[in-house]
């Protein structure tokens, strides 16, 4: 009988061992393609951004006066959607502890380029400033941070309904020089803030009403529904 138990134990104990290895395999594997997916999403967003900066070049150099502000507004609108939407990804990812050396330098391309595309807009602007599209930052924390989480949803719903607006989404508690560059400019002290086409600050948590009011006083397009 004890020799039975013995072994009954020393089963559970192998079984459980063999479970938690399997586990174990299975989260790497998860957390492997989801750095992959992440990989993926960030290699277009910067394939996307060095084709807005031909498609720029080519307009300041060779495309006609009458073609050049249709160009730009056109390179302007193209990644805000997928930016705005990998930034939900990266927090997710980073809820779920997907971190590591690899993964902190996707971010840090991914931010890189993101903070590019918003002087981009700038820039286009100083060429041609009748293009329509409205610039939005709106800086966040990444820690536990229940407002910006909130901010968030709220503006992915503005955006949706503000087609000409683009979204752009900064962490404020990083030690990348070019987002503290930002922060510095608009005075970010505390998250949420949004602050719309360089010049209006919204701190604290807005609602949707607030946002489509002042983001229409900037020259935003905004649906009822």
């Amino acid at each position: 009988m004890e020799v039975f138990c013995l072994n009954a134990f020393l089963k559970a104990a192998i079984l459980t061992v063999i479970v938690l290895m399997l586990t174990l395999v299975l989260v790497f594997q998860v957390d492997g393609m989801r750095q992959n997916d992440l990989q993926t999403s960030i290699n277009n967003l910067s394939f996307e951004l060095e084709n807005n900066r031909l498609i720029s070049k080519y307009a300041t150099i060779m495309a006609p006066d009458s073609d050049k502000c249709e160009f730009l507004e056109y390179t302007g609108a193209m990644q805000e959607k997928r930016a705005f939407s990998l930034a939900y990804t990266i927090q997710e990812y980073e809820k779920a502890n997907i971190v590591g050396a690899e993964y902190e330098n996707l971010k840090k391309t991914y931010f890189l380029s993101l903070a590019d595309l918003y002087i981009t807009f700038f820039e286009n602007k100083k060429t041609c400033p009748n293009i329509k599209n409205i610039p939005v930052a709106f800086f966040y924390s990444q820690s536990d941070c229940p407002a910006c989480n909130v901010q968030g949803s709220v503006l992915s719903s503005v955006s949706s309904k503000c087609p000409n607006v683009s979204v752009f989404a900064f962490p404020s508690d990083t030690n990348y020089p070019f987002l503290n560059i930002l922060s510095d400019r608009y005075k970010v002290s505390q998250v949420p803030i949004i602050v719309i086409n360089d010049t209006k600050v919204l701190p604290g948590l807005s609602s949707e009403s607030q946002l489509i009011s002042a983001l229409k006083d900037a020259g935003a397009t905004c649906s009822n529904n």
